[in-house]
């Protein structure tokens, strides 16, 4: 072989291992590329998670290194709303340079990451104020955990528990509640005004509600009148409907 051939076979060689589309640094690219867009989108999705803890494992990754001849990108089809926390299934289409499909494949991805929970530190009962010592800051896998559950202590702190809630359990916002203005059961002033009339008289609240809400209140002048009224603040409601 002349030396011109050798140096033509020499080139043939280099292209071959080293072109993007065919060589295999490119795929290891390709692969670390997928782990990054997989990886972006959940810190987008749950700002919650610590991105040092994230973890992307794909179960089947030797569809790497079975990626068709002339792929040089590879484009993941998800969701704006997916959601990819767990275990899920990605098709992955393999694009030439033209970004021309040239095959799809499926990746079965497991991902996994750690995040702040709060958790009750003992039981608490129904309608308690919650305070900081009442809360545990844990740091652990949010895979699995309640989607409604609360994120920043600042949403949970000077609420009300709705329900009982069993020690270590894991706040969620159906749990808790603003501290009502006027509980049911309160007796508070009753403003009645009407034209040439004005009338303040003692009732009984008979739900719990905060300023601004409509309740059902009940005449202590007569015990069986039940009127609905408007929350103005903890001492006082505004009548709405009365035959007074």
């Amino acid at each position: 072989m002349t030396f011109r051939g050798k140096l033509l076979l020499l080139s043939y060689f280099i292209c071959f291992v080293f072109n993007p589309i065919y060589g295999v640094e490119n795929k290891i690219d390709l692969e670390r590329n997928v782990y990054q867009r997989i990886r972006d989108k959940l810190i987008v999705d749950y700002p919650e998670l610590i991105p040092e803890t994230i973890r992307v494992i794909v179960k089947n990754r030797d569809v790497f290194d079975e990626l068709p001849i002339g792929t040089v990108d590879v484009y993941l089809d998800i969701a704006p709303k997916a959601r990819l926390l767990g275990t899920t299934i990605l098709k992955m289409h393999c694009l030439d340079k033209y970004y021309g499909i040239i095959e799809v494949k499926r990746l079965f991805v497991k991902t996994d990451g750690m995040g702040i929970l709060f958790k009750s530190t003992h039981l608490i009962k129904k309608y308690v104020v919650i305070k900081e010592s009442d809360i545990e800051i844990v740091k652990e896998s949010i895979v699995s955990k309640p989607v409604n559950r609360v994120r920043k202590i600042e949403e949970l702190v000077g609420k009300e528990s709705r329900f009982v809630i069993p020690k270590d359990s894991i706040f969620t916002k159906p749990l808790i509640r603003p501290v009502p203005d006027v509980k049911s059961g309160s007796v508070v002033n009753l403003m009645i005004v009407k034209p040439g009339i004005r009338l303040n008289i003692r009732c009984k609240v008979l739900e719990d509600g905060r300023a601004g809400d409509i309740v059902r209140i009940q005449s202590l002048m007569t015990n069986k009148k039940l009127l609905k009224g408007e929350i103005v603040d903890s001492q006082n409601i505004r009548v709405i409907n009365s035959t007074y």
